[in-house]
């Protein structure tokens, strides 16, 4: 049986780029270099976001089962304070270099090409080493380059293996690049091809990062903004990098390792690859034993791994990982040598506020279907009672217990006690030749509801659906067939026949009363559906839409007092089928749910 089935939809807005920036337009004052930084305007604040814009769940039949396809479009945006290197080689990258910061969001920056001033690069590490810093006279690739090579060649060239790991789930190309820390439109070259998605299979897929860290490279930070340039160069010189829009920016460390990004793909469940994955690689970074009762990874259902690699062999890390949990630790557990690290990430700071490291908006929208078999998607089933199914009587048809039919034995509804040994008359043939229980009429042992547990129903969101009817035109209103014993408001739900015309939903207080057109005495499909941001809605049979809404009425039930199911007056109602769900379940569940109701009774 299929266990679960994802899609994607690459209908994906990309929006990748400094969110800065403001500032006055026009010719800069270019009289100062402050003057033509300023006229870049500032970095704004990136906050992250993941909003849900719109979700959609439709029914969906794969051979013979069915499946609710729910499709969720999300808007997310990360502000990651570090940017991540794939191109070990970039000329652009190395502390205290210069960049245009519109342009911050690409693969690789603009930097800003004019003569530069003196600095020091410090090397951020706690090792012995005898000289960790160097000075310069003048900023620029060969001159930094050499002053990391001159720190390197006399600190300690054995790095601890201390690897730290991170997974995400990736269901999208966009999610994958999100994971990343960049635009769908900066992965290329060996990165995408090398964590390339397999289409031949419906995966779940888990994007996994062991980063080994081995030092810092951080420029000391200028105190004033005219440090950063040459003696003989004017702030004419900086201008046409400048501009509105278009603020100057600084790298201010650059970090070197090596790296591990892993896609784990298999047609395991999630659950099955997020526990796999977190107990393979968690445990063996930290020096651990894999449980048991654990499955290593890649003997997961139908297991694809890829890997891509900074700073060491990708062949190497596949291998270890594909071969045995013991081989896989014993790789991470060797150290590295200091003269292979590769850049990994850097940091970036505005040139006006140098206090500021600078954020880049990484924005997405995109869709992700997500599809689950009929019977696993509802989350909190409370109790089902069928009148074909459970119902246990007496001598007499009287019902001695009607059993939960979702298989949660404390959920039974059974005579409330006081004397009363049944309640409800068990009638076959009472709906187009099936079962119905009648409620009302009680007297001595035989009473006229059931009790069940009513605590599931409070401060929570719920939906009834019942096939019930009232049994006569003569009968005492408001006749509820959900009820309870409380006084005070907010203490009983309050499910029924209001009059000979409605039927009603309420908390003992405030209520919902709805019309119906079809005789009161006809079996029909009732839904009564509460949430606590929707209100309440109730549905007729197969009708598409609620013949009646409340959105006010989203008080909760405080409690729910001497749950009962039957007849609140002793008046005479039948009840062929009845459910609950301790959720609002949305509208294609309760499409498919009422469709299996319709059917059965032939309403």
């Amino acid at each position: 049986m299929i266990k679960r089935i994802l899609t994607m939809a690459a209908a994906v807005a990309l929006m990748v780029g400094c969110v800065a920036c403001g500032g006055d337009s026009g010719s800069p004052d270019a009289t100062s270099f402050d003057a033509v930084v300023a006229s870049g305007g500032t970095f704004e604040t990136v906050s992250p976001k993941n909003e849900v814009l719109d979700e959609q769940t439709v029914l969906e039949t794969v051979g013979n089962e069915d499946f609710f396809c729910t499709t969720t479009r999300y808007s997310v945006v990360e502000a990651p304070g570090a940017f991540p290197q794939f191109d070990p080689n970039a000329d652009i990258i190395f502390p205290g270099n210069l960049l245009q910061g519109s342009t911050l969001g690409r693969a690789t920056p603009d930097p800003i090409p004019v003569r530069r001033g003196g600095g020091r690069v410090v090397m951020t590490i706690l090792n012995g080493s005898p000289a960790v810093a160097r000075d310069i006279q003048e900023v620029a690739l060969g001159s930094i380059l050499q002053a990391q090579n001159d720190i390197i060649s006399t600190a300690s060239n054995t790095i601890p293996a201390r690897f730290t790991f991170t997974m995400e789930e990736v269901r999208s190309d966009e999610e994958f690049a999100l994971a990343l820390d960049v635009s769908a439109g900066n992965l290329f070259g060996d990165v995408a091809a090398s964590l390339a998605f397999h289409r031949d299979r419906q995966y779940n897929r888990f994007l996994v990062k062991l980063v080994q860290s081995y030092f810092t490279m951080a420029f000391e930070i200028p105190t004033a903004v005219d440090q950063f340039f040459a003696p003989d160069v004017t702030p004419a010189e900086l201008d046409p990098f400048v501009g509105p829009g278009n603020p100057p920016a600084f790298i201010s460390s650059v970090t070197y390792g090596r790296i591990f990004y892993l896609l784990v793909e298999s047609t395991a469940t999630r659950t099955e690859i997020e526990a796999s994955v977190d107990a393979s690689f968690r445990t063996a970074a930290a020096g651990g034993s894999i449980g048991v009762n654990t499955t290593y990874v890649k003997d997961l259902e139908n297991v694809k791994i890829s890997a891509y690699a900074l700073g060491g062999e990708a062949s190497a890390a596949l291998g270890a990982i594909t071969t045995n949990f013991q081989t896989l630790k014993d790789y991470l557990a060797q150290g590295g040598q200091i003269d292979t690290g590769m850049p990994l990430s850097y940091v970036v700071r505005s040139v006006a506020h140098r206090d500021r490291i600078v954020s880049v908006a990484v924005a997405s929208e995109y869709d992700v279907t997500t599809c689950v078999p009929v019977g696993e998607s509802f989350d909190h089933p409370l109790f089902w009672y069928r009148g074909d199914q459970g119902v246990t009587r007496d001598g007499s048809n009287r019902v001695t217990r009607w059993a939960n039919a979702f298989a949660d034995a404390t959920r039974d509804a059974t005579p409330p006690g006081g004397g009363i040994t049944s309640a409800g008359l068990y009638r076959t043939g009472a709906v187009n030749g099936l079962p119905a229980v009648r409620f009302g009429g009680g007297t001595g042992a035989f009473g006229s509801a059931l009790s069940f547990p009513g605590l599931d129903f409070t401060h929570s969101d719920y939906t009834v659906i019942a096939v019930a009817r009232t049994v006569g035109t003569t009968m005492s209103y408001p006749t509820n067939i959900v009820f309870g014993g409380g006084v005070n408001a907010r203490t009983s739900l309050e499910i029924g026949f209001r009059n000979p015309s409605q039927v009603s939903v309420g908390h003992l207080g405030p209520r919902l009363d709805v019309p119906v057109a079809l005789p009161l005495t006809q079996f029909q499909v009732y839904t009564f559906r509460f949430s606590a941001t929707e209100g309440m809605k109730v549905w007729l049979g197969g009708a598409a839409h609620p013949v009646a809404t409340a959105p006010a009425l989203t008080d909760d039930l405080l409690e729910f007092v001497g749950a009962r199911l039957g007849s609140s007056t002793g008046s005479l109602v039948e009840i062929a089928e009845i459910k609950a769900y301790g959720e609002a379940i949305n509208d294609a569940q309760r499409d498919w749910l009422v469709a299996q109701l319709l059917t059965k009774y032939s309403l």
